[in-house]
Parts: C-alpha cells; sequence; structure tokens
C-alpha cells in the first residue's frame, strides 16, 4: 500500500509541474497581451486590427475547451474487484466523454490551421504595398505561434488522456483497442502539426528579419515580434524528456513502445511539410496530415487490403517469372504476363504510396486502398490527383469505403456513379 501511494506521489509530482507551467495550460498572457493589443491599436489597418481579433478569439475558445473537465468516472485502483460488466461500463461512458472533447478540440485546431492559410495567402495579392504586407506577416507569426502552443497543451492532455484507458480490467474489453488507437491517432496529429508550424514558424521569422533590415517593420510590429520571439511563446514546449518521465511512470510497456514509435514516425513524416500557402499546391496540408493519420487508424483496414494487393505481387511475380522461362526454354513464347516485383515511392499527388502492381488488374487502371495508390499498368502520373480524393474518401469512411463503393458500382452498372464522382470532387490540385 505504501509502495503505490509513493508511486502515485511521484506521479503527482511530475504531472502537476508540466500541467500549471504557462507552457502546458494552454493560455500564454503574452501572447494574449500582444493580440489584444494589436486588435485595438491604431496605427493597423482596419483589417489588421480585425485579424488580430479573429486570432485572439479563436486562441480563448481553444484554451477554454482545454480546460473543460472531460468529467470521466473514477477509475478502481484494485482491478481484482472490478467486474467485467463495470468495467465495461465505465470504459464505455469515459469513451463517449473523452471522444466529445477531442471532437471539440480538434474542430477548433483545424480551424486555427486553415486561418493560418487564409492569412498567408493575403499577401499575393499584387495590390497590396509593402506596410500591408509587414503586418500580415506580422499577424501569421502570433497565428502560428498562438497554433503551435495550443497544439502543445493539446498533445499534453491527450498524452494524460491516454493513461485512463491504459487499464488491466479494460485490456479484455475489444473497444478498448479502438479507443487507444483514436487516442494514438489525435496525439500524433497533434504533434504533427506543433511540428509543421515549428517549420513554418522559422519561415516566417526569417521573412520578418528581411523586412525588418530594410527598415519596413513599424515601431509596432516591432515591439509585438520583440515581445514574442524568445519569450514562453517562442520555445519548444513538448520536451521528450517529460514525455518519456511520463510515459514511464504511467503506461504499461506495450503503450509505452506503440506511443515512441508513434512519436518517431509522425516527426518524421512531418519535418518537411507546411501549414502556409503555396500558390503551387493550394490544397491545404493540414488535409494531407488528417488523410494520413486516419488511413492509419480509423481507415487502416483499406490501407491493409493495399498492403495485401503488394504483397500478392510480390508472391506473384517471381512463379510468372519462373513460369515464363520455363515455356521459353521449350522454344514458344509465353501467351501470359510476366509480371515484375512491384516497386513503391511517393505518389505524385504526395498524399498516398504509390504501388506498381502492373499485371494484377485485367484492365489498366488504378484502385485506392486506403494510404495505397495501386497501378495496373496505367503510369505513375495517370490520375493520381483523382486516386488521392478516394485517400480522403477512405479516412472519412475509414472501413465503410470498400462498402461504398461497391455499392456505388452496383448501382450504376458497372460505373462509378457517386463515388467516383465524389472522388473527382474532392481531388488534389
Amino acid at each position: 500500500m505504501f509502495k503505490k501511494f509513493l508511486s502515485q506521489i511521484l506521479i503527482a509530482a511530475l504531472v502537476l509541474p508540466i500541467v500549471v507551467s504557462c507552457k502546458d495550460n494552454g493560455n500564454d498572457p503574452q501572447l494574449t497581451r500582444e493580440l489584444k493589443r494589436l486588435s485595438r491599436d491604431e496605427s493597423l489597418s482596419a483589417e489588421g486590427r480585425e485579424e488580430a481579433g479573429v486570432i485572439l478569439s479563436q486562441m480563448e475558445e481553444i484554451q477554454t475547451v482545454l480546460t473543460k473537465n472531460p468529467g470521466l468516472k473514477a477509475l478502481p485502483g484494485n482491478s481484482a474487484r472490478v467486474s467485467p460488466e463495470r468495467a465495461a461500463k465505465i470504459h464505455h461512458e469515459n469513451a463517449e466523454k473523452t471522444f466529445a472533447l477531442l471532437d471539440e478540440q480538434n474542430q477548433l485546431i483545424h480551424a486555427m490551421a486553415e486561418n493560418v492559410k487564409r492569412v498567408s495567402k493575403i499577401k499575393y495579392d499584387h495590390q497590396m504595398d509593402v506596410a500591408k504586407i509587414a503586418e500580415t506577416e506580422t499577424l501569421l507569426l502570433m497565428n502560428l505561434l498562438v497554433l503551435r502552443h495550443i497544439t502543445q497543451s493539446a498533445s499534453r492532455r491527450i498524452l494524460m488522456l491516454m493513461t485512463k484507458f491504459d487499464k488491466p480490467y479494460f485490456d479484455n474489453l475489444s473497444e478498448n483497442s479502438a479507443t487507444k488507437q483514436r487516442l494514438l491517432s489525435d496525439y500524433s496529429t497533434a504533434l504533427a502539426i506543433s511540428s509543421i508550424t515549428a517549420n513554418d514558424l522559422r519561415v516566417t521569422l526569417k521573412q520578418l528579419v528581411e523586412l525588418k533590415k530594410d527598415a519596413l517593420l513599424s515601431d509596432t510590429l516591432k515591439l509585438t515580434i520583440d515581445r514574442v520571439v524568445g519569450g514562453c511563446a517562442g520555445h519548444e514546449r513538448l520536451d521528450r524528456g517529460q514525455v518519456d518521465k511520463f510515459a514511464k511512470e504511467s503506461l504499461t510497456s506495450t503503450a509505452q513502445e506503440s506511443l515512441q514509435k508513434t512519436m518517431a514516425s509522425y516527426h518524421d513524416l512531418m519535418k518537411a511539410k507546411s501549414l502556409l500557402f503555396d500558390p503551387a499546391n493550394p490544397d491545404h496540408p493540414i488535409v494531407h496530415v488528417l488523410v494520413i493519420v486516419s488511413n492509419l487508424s480509423w481507415g487502416l483496414i483499406n490501407t491493409m487490403v493495399g498492403l495485401g494487393f503488394v504483397i500478392t505481387a510480390a508472391i506473384v511475380a517471381p512463379v510468372t517469372q519462373v513460369a515464363g522461362a520455363g515455356v521459353r526454354a521449350m522454344g514458344y513464347e509465353p501467351l501470359f504476363m510476366e509480371m515484375r516485383m512491384p516497386k513503391l515511392r511517393i505518389a505524385d499527388s504526395g498524399m498516398q504510396i504509390y504501388a506498381d502492381v502492373c499485371g494484377l488488374g485485367f484492365i489498366p487502371s488504378k484502385m485506392s486502398a486506403g494510404l495505397f495508390e495501386l497501378d495496373f499498368c496505367t503510369g505513375y502520373t495517370f490520375a493520381s490527383d483523382h486516386e488521392a480524393g478516394h485517400a480522403k474518401q477512405s479516412a472519412l469512411l475509414g472501413p465503410l469505403y470498400f462498402p461504398a463503393a461497391i455499392l456505388s458500382y452496383i448501382l450504376n452498372m458497372g460505373h462509378g456513379g457517386f463515388i467516383e464522382d465524389w472522388a473527382d470532387a474532392w481531388a488534389t490540385t
């Protein structure tokens, strides 16, 4: 009993500094003060003051959600006293409350990420003067700082929520696996957006430095930048050491392993992406992030189907080559296709894994299966943007994607119907 009590004290001693410090409670007083000041500063344009107000409003709205108590039912400490029926009831109620809160949180973070693209797009207006560009870049900096701060706070909160479902009496519940996967997915998304935002901050700060060198920043903007950069708002908050310690104290070894693998893979995956508007690639990168994450969780079954095609091609290809060689040894040319080994690369759309499985299909075509763009002898660039539209459908529909596609073809006598029209509408551009 004393060891258990001591363990809880140690966990609390680790968690409390994380929860109450300026870097974890979702509230950054410095950012709040500067946004309020900018929203009232007459030296800014009316549009600039309004934009500062929008960022402030989004920040405060997310902070409200981050401080909400999901009201989870208390979890028994002694698993021997928890019946399967009681464990299932507690799990169901806690999962419902957790997901409702996370849905609200994710929606607000997504809205702020969209705002980054909208603000970064403004400077491409050729009629805008340099002073307005400087103002817009400063507001973009504020938006990115807020987004990074919020996603880091959100990721900590999700990490804490993971511990609530990492209990021995939940392990026998089939739905707990899906719950853990959803939490890992949301955690990974928050980490990814935070990592992307860090890259975008470097780009934006570099542009502001150039504007400052050319004396194109007003005193108001220079003061704002000096106050927010280098302080609490400008530092990396997601300390890997703290996360590792928290995971070691609060998660089982299996959960720790999943967490570490997820963190490593998503940091590598997102390090080169950006939320900033790019005229050459107007499809928002946050869409790519969410599609990738969802097709590795909710839509994982579709991705596994795609992987099945690749594995099948890898098995069948050598068989066809050996058979072809045997027919030639008898003096004849084989009248069947000798498949080559499948080749994998990033799809032309940038949203999927392109897999050359030429020979598995009856006609030249392409098919999307989660993160896989399967090519049946059509070529790398053919309809890649359209297939990315299917990848978004897979991310949204999850296990319902293939049933929906099959139903669409049945209703249209073998033609694509609504599922293909939908993919055209969601194609990357």
